[in-house]
């Protein structure tokens, strides 16, 4: 900024330069996204997955911007899309090998379908 990097200051500084910089950058190219406490992070991630995002980058308070490296203070926490099947059966290529499962499921009022 104004000819000085700004690796060395600490996410938080950074994030409100940015803000402050944001009505001057006003294009849909820049975008500031919102920041939680690490105490929201369980209703955040539940939020995400009803919207069937992909997952949530998580950057620890206080770290540094170090380009090229890949620190463990930013990382990525997927969201893991599951469902449960109850297994019926199986279909069995020889004794030893299946060739396929026969799944059920149980339906919003709680019968299998």
């Amino acid at each position: 900024m104004n000819g000085h990097a700004l690796f060395s200051r600490p996410l938080e500084e950074r994030r409100l330069i940015l803000q402050e910089l944001r009505p001057a950058l006003a294009c849909d190219a820049v975008r500031l996204t919102e920041s939680f406490p690490a105490t929201q992070s369980r209703r955040l991630m539940e939020a995400c997955a009803a919207m069937g995002l992909e997952g949530v980058i998580m950057k620890r308070k206080g770290n540094f911007y170090r380009p090229g490296y890949r620190s463990p203070d930013w990382i990525k926490v997927p969201i893991r899309h599951t469902e449960e099947f109850i297994v019926m059966g199986y279909l069995a290529a020889n004794p030893t090998r299946l060739s396929s499962l026969i799944l059920a499921q149980y339906d919003k009022r709680g019968k299998i379908a």
